[in-house]
């Protein structure tokens, strides 16, 4: 009977795509107007990641999701309006990051890209937050969208040498295609040296994707981090057309 039904979303799963839900109840999923399910799985696209970020990050208690799920679809349509949409929705995930509010994140997907001039010092700002707070439930991340360089797999290598990601199972660095830009010797030897170092490493990883990257030149570093027992057991590790 309906007496006897939970009154709170305490129990519920909700999986999610923001083209079914409208802007002001993006807003108030983020900011806890709803009553927290205990896993939320929710893929945002265009213009609705920025205020379910800003209601996140704004809100005055910490989300009581146990279990989060984050997939950001980043697009470039309406004239270069995804690169604001691109810069807003990394510095806002970044502040999440750093403020406690994402601490349950299982997975995290940003697909995209960005040319705009501050890209680089907002992405470097992102893995810094990584480096600032512990996520200890994080399995799966996955970063396309961001095209890493060598200094955001520096700032990466340091969360991983402080053992703020004690449970990752996936890393995704690859890329659309190979640049100048993209991770290559100093940041492949600085991001397995990293591991080396620590204390424990990536010690569940199962899945590594460097592919269409330099990475390959800084492949000794990798043989290094496999050996030292604290890169996990991989699987599966991707390497295509990575200058090995």
């Amino acid at each position: 009977s309906s007496s006897e039904c939970p009154t709170s979303l305490d129990f519920v799963t909700l999986a999610l795509s923001s083209t079914a839900l409208e802007n002001d109840e993006v807003v108030a999923l983020g900011s806890g107007k709803y009553p927290s399910p205990r896993v939320l799985r929710l893929t945002l696209f265009r213009h609705e990641m920025v205020p379910f970020l800003r209601a996140l990050v704004n809100c005055q208690e910490e989300p009581k999701f146990e279990e989060l799920r984050l997939d950001f679809m980043i697009s470039e349509e309406g004239g270069g309006g995804g690169e604001g949409l691109f810069i807003q929705t990394v510095r806002l995930l970044s502040d999440a990051i750093v403020l406690g509010r994402i601490d349950s994140i299982r997975s995290l997907t940003i697909l995209g890209k960005s040319s705009h001039v501050s890209r680089r010092e907002v992405m470097f700002g992102f893995f810094s937050a990584l480096a600032s707070r512990k996520l200890p439930f994080l399995l799966r991340f996955s970063g396309e969208g961001f095209s890493v360089t060598d200094s955001e797999a520096i700032a990466l290598g340091e969360a991983v040498k402080v053992g703020n990601l004690p449970s990752l199972r996936e890393l995704i660095l690859k890329r659309r295609k190979v640049d100048e830009e993209c991770l290559g010797k100093v940041g492949m030897e600085a991001l397995m040296g990293a591991v080396t170092e620590s204390a424990e490493g990536l010690p569940l990883l199962v899945e590594i994707d460097l592919s269409s990257t330099h990475a390959g030149m800084g492949g000794r570093s990798l043989g290094t981090a496999l050996m030292s027992g604290k890169l996990g057991s991989p699987a599966v590790i991707r390497m295509r057309n990575c200058s090995l």
